[in-house]
């Protein structure tokens, strides 16, 4: 009897911790879900949203000027920034992947990065592929990895708008030593001294930890600021 009864003591604390450990493996998730979601909103949507203020602003300044087609240019952009903005919250919400790479390879998503950058912002945007085998056929990373190198520009973008003040930027895409790696470099102020990282810096670095790659941020060869992800798996 005492045998059974500590028996049934027993499996009464295993059923416990049993599901003790699923309210936490719950509780861990939901957390997880949130921060990927939260993440998700600042690269895409927060961002397009920060465009569409700014070129609003700017067609606003072309009008006191009176520069119509100035301002009609602009409202072009915002029209096509809300237009991406309406189909990545489409895509969200249905969980695709992201819009840009629904429709392109990694290498024409980040042309078309490039180039709408310039636009907005009429900095010198320069996309380059650095290695011959680095192409539209041959970059055949998992999906999972093109979404991280396609937020990683974005977001490094989004800095070089808000805070470099840059004229000249580069996004170099190039497979190293079997890696494939995406850096961005400007010709900005660079990094102020007491630097730390934002949610959006973060973001990128634990996307890349994730995919058993690795961020580094730090200066220019000559000036401005680089920031260059890594990730393994790229070779052909």
């Amino acid at each position: 009897m005492r045998r059974s009864d500590e028996r049934a003591q027993l499996l009464h604390q295993l059923r416990a911790a049993q599901d003790q450990l699923a309210q936490t493996h719950h509780a861990a998730g939901v957390s997880a879900e949130r921060e990927r979601v939260a993440r998700e909103i600042h690269d895409t949507l927060a961002q397009g949203f920060t465009s569409v203020v700014t070129q609003v602003q700017a067609a606003t300044a072309a009008l006191d000027r009176g520069e119509e087609q100035a301002a009609r240019d602009r409202l072009d952009v915002v029209e096509a920034t809300a237009r991406d903005n309406l189909a990545e919250a489409r895509g969200l919400v249905a969980a695709f992947a992201p819009v840009p790479l629904q429709d392109a390879t990694l290498v024409e998503a980040l042309h078309r990065l490039a180039e709408r950058f310039t636009t907005e912002t009429g900095a010198a945007v320069r996309f380059e592929v650095q290695d011959s085998d680095v192409s539209d056929e041959r970059v055949a990373l998992d999906p999972a990895s093109d979404v991280v190198l396609l937020r990683a520009a974005q977001e490094a973008l989004t800095n070089v708008r808000r805070h470099a003040g840059a004229t000249d930027v580069t996004v170099r895409l190039a497979r190293r030593d079997g890696a494939l790696e995406l850096e961005v470099s400007d010709d900005g102020r660079g990094l102020p001294p007491q630097f730390s990282e934002g949610f959006g810096l973060a973001g990128m670095r634990e996307r890349a930890t994730a995919a058993g790659g690795v961020l580094e941020i730090g200066p220019g060869a000559a000036r401005g600021t680089t920031v260059r992800v890594c990730l393994p798996g790229g070779a052909p």
